[in-house]
């Protein structure tokens, strides 16, 4: 089987994480040749290793399957294959525009049982759930907290979409200065993010300094993998669905994390291995993405709770041994996002 892949793999974000995952996991599949090609959804680039290399010069006269790994909109609808599959996150619920998009693919790739929930009823057939890789995950010693414990927020570009609001507004009002604890948060734009927890502070207008309130630490310039290696739990109340690589990288290394409940991760996070926060699904009316097809007035998702990410926050902090026992449980969870694991999900949708 010959196979054409399109996806943004020279990026360096998520969706470029994602892409290479995909391709390394499709050349593992016995009796494929597989041939890539770069897209761009934003203006980043970054390097890939050698074995992607030859992927991009691998050319074929003509090729059996096209995977896309892009938004429908932007997919190629029309084409000799025998098979088009689109692959691509569902982010909310409810997004029937991109239904004239899909109707035009053979097949629908998406990584995890909720996100195919999010397809419309008539796709539903044709969707495939085939989960998601990590390329590598770093060892780290699993051991109780230490002294002062280290949450820590991934939080690029601090869209509103990351429940960063809600994880400042829980994290400032639970817990205190003479708490030793501290929130790192992993932002490329220090002075934006600086803002943001400046203004959050004046808005709960709790104390007259803001030297009062619980120790946060800006982390811009370390890849998000130090924030992994050195702080004990991934606090991640994001409103969105699709496949996260920093919670699967959390989990398999000991960091149980905390994520929003009737979303996509809770394939892998549970109460044994993570706290799954308290959510209301509403509808999204107020856009912060550059992509105006994303998010619009017809989507739903699911806004999380504050006072159940001050539960979850407190009982990470204060309970010892739950929490050493939940960090046994999360790196158990790393065999359920091989590269392996990935590949023969792969080969199952494809039908060989």
């Amino acid at each position: 089987m010959k196979i054409l892949f399109i996806g943004p793999y020279r990026q360096p974000d998520e969706w470029g994480h994602t892409s290479r995952g995909i391709l390394k996991s499709l050349s593992l599949i016995p009796d494929v040749s597989i041939s890539s090609r770069p897209i761009f959804l934003t203006n980043q680039t970054s390097r890939v290793d050698e074995d992607i290399l030859r992927l991009e010069l691998n050319k074929e006269s003509e090729y059996d399957v096209l995977i896309q790994h892009t938004l429908p909109s932007l997919m190629v609808r029309h084409g000799s294959f025998k098979q088009n599959i689109g692959f691509f996150p569902l982010e909310t619920r409810n997004n029937t525009e991109w239904d004239n998009y899909l109707h035009l693919l053979d097949k629908i790739f998406v990584s995890t049982l909720t996100e195919k929930d999010c397809i419309s009823r008539e796709l539903k057939e044709k969707t495939f759930v085939v989960g998601g890789s990590l390329e590598n995950v770093p060892s780290k010693q699993i051991s109780s907290p230490s002294p002062r414990f280290i949450f820590y927020f991934l939080g690029g570009s601090l869209e509103s979409k990351t429940g960063i609001d809600k994880a400042l507004e829980a994290y400032l009002t639970e817990f205190t200065l003479n708490d030793n604890v501290t929130l790192m948060i992993h932002s490329y734009d220090s002075q934006k993010c600086g803002q943001k927890i400046e203004q959050t502070t004046k808005d709960l207008g709790l104390y007259t300094k803001f030297s009062l309130y619980p120790h946060i630490h800006i982390v811009s310039d370390q890849p998000p993998e130090y924030l992994h290696m050195n702080g004990a739990c991934f606090v991640d109340p994001s409103y969105t669905n699709g496949f996260k690589r920093d919670v699967a990288t959390a989990l398999s290394i000991g960091n149980p994390p905390i994520i929003t409940n009737h979303t996509s991760m809770t394939a892998y996070v549970n109460e044994s291995n993570g706290w799954l926060v308290e959510s209301q699904e509403e509808i999204l009316v107020c856009p912060d993405r550059p992509l105006s097809d994303v998010f619009t007035a017809y989507e739903n998702c699911q806004i999380p709770n504050v006072l159940s990410i001050r539960k979850s926050m407190r009982e990470a902090f204060e309970d010892h041994s739950g929490y050493t026992k939940k960090s046994k449980e999360a790196v158990k969870s790393k065999k359920d996002v091989t590269l392996e694991k990935h590949s023969e999900s792969l080969r199952e949708a494809l039908c060989m």
